[in-house]
């Protein structure tokens, strides 16, 4: 199964910094089949990820790197309120890309949540979303996040583990949502320490988006209004057919492909 040998290729165990979160960590440990060592000092060259439940989050270090903190989600970073407080229908561009307002209830499909950071920007300006995320190392950290999160809108977030191709070919076309979100994995061109970092995660534990196509293709068959496509500003179109049309950002851009 391709989630196993994720997990397996990154030799991920789970182990924690609070004893008073043990049975939390054995469950989580259960859940995803993974060891658990009840000492993180003790993980050596055996493997190369952590999945840390400190007191604070859920996190996950990288054992050759000790004195690096852990990476997690947070939805409440000093960073991400003043993105939220600054966000309207008018300035996001992932906003204007739904081609829809709030009021009208869309039904939203992120189907890469991946970090969730413009899902979350949605949920803040009224839309309500649901996640799909195949990887269970980041669907369990964006889980955290949410858990931990109490921001009023947080709620208008629905997590969901799975492979989006799957989901959506369980659904319907008359039963499919209205907007299919997708942000496949590319190569970012910011060089800050903070996102290389993210990326590196991210890479790490989902790899290149191969199937990025064939998501496109399922999400073009399911939406019932538009697919959008966020990519790198100057990356080439997910595939050969040009969107109907794009927002263009100082990074990415989003295509919009209306169905």
């Amino acid at each position: 199964m391709i989630l196993k040998n994720l997990m397996k290729q990154n030799n991920i165990a789970v182990s924690l910094t609070a004893p008073k979160r043990l049975q939390e960590a054995k469950n989580l440990a259960k859940r995803l089949q993974l060891e658990l060592i009840m000492d993180p000092k003790t993980a050596t060259k055996t493997y190369d990820y952590l999945l840390l439940l400190t007191r604070d989050y859920l996190g996950l270090q990288k054992v050759a790197d000790k004195k690096c903190v852990p990476f997690y989600l947070d939805f409440s970073s000093r960073k991400m309120l003043h993105r939220l407080k600054r966000a309207t229908l008018r300035n996001e561009l992932v906003a204007r890309a739904i081609g829809f307002h709030p009021r009208t209830h869309p039904v939203i499909v992120d189907a890469t949540a991946g970090l969730g950071r413009d899902s979350l920007i949605l949920a803040s300006l009224g839309f309500k979303v649901i996640l799909l995320e195949r990887s269970p190392i980041i669907h369990a950290l964006l889980q955290d996040a949410l858990n931990r999160c109490s921001l009023p809108y947080i709620h208008h977030l629905h997590l969901i583990y799975a492979n989006a191709i799957d989901w959506l070919k369980k659904l319907s076309h008359d039963g499919g949502p209205d907007v299919i979100y997708i942000d496949p994995m590319f190569l970012e061109r910011n060089k800050s320490a903070s996102v290389k970092k993210e990326m590196v995660v991210l890479q790490n534990l989902i790899g290149k988006d191969e199937d990025a196509k064939e998501l496109f293709y399922m999400a073009l068959a399911c939406a019932k209004y538009r697919v959008v496509v966020k990519r790198h500003r100057l990356a080439a179109n997910i595939v050969e057919r040009a969107p109907n049309f794009s927002l263009n950002g100082k990074i990415n851009r989003f295509d919009i492909y209306i169905t």
